[in-house]
């Protein structure tokens, strides 16, 4: 599925799950991705302080390069560098939002002719065995 594309590299794996409806006026395809890190990236967040919460100091290293980037589903080669670092609260300059459901469903078009199709002759079968 293109819109988990981006997190191959991710050691954390996001779950998606699709479902597709068909009514007498309509046909509904519905992706849904229920993963908060997922989200975050996607959708970006603002700038922001991180307060210590159940720990006597937060613990992460210095530096980190982005998996990902903005209008891009390909992952690249990143992740935590540098010294260890302590403190009791950080300042985190926030995530610019990658944007992957608009690419995927750019990418989508050329296939989404099969996709009705198919769901079309399926529901032809049905309406056809019903009669």
């Amino acid at each position: 599925m293109y819109l988990l594309q981006p997190t191959a590299g991710w050691s954390h794996k996001p779950k998606s799950k699709v479902s597709v409806k068909s009514g007498q006026k309509a046909l509904t395809i519905t992706v849904t991705i229920d993963d908060a890190p997922y989200m975050y990236v996607t959708m970006g967040t603002p700038a922001h302080v991180i307060n210590i919460k159940h720990a006597p100091r937060l613990v992460f290293q210095q530096g980190y390069n982005a998996k990902t980037v903005p209008g891009s589903l390909v992952g690249v080669a990143g992740g935590k560098f540098g010294d260890i670092m302590y403190a009791i609260q950080v300042f985190h300059p926030g995530v610019k939002a990658r944007g992957f459901e608009k690419i995927a469903l750019n990418m989508m078009a050329p296939v989404t002719e099969r996709i009705l199709i198919t769901v079309l002759t399926q529901e032809l079968k049905h309406i056809t065995q019903v009669v």
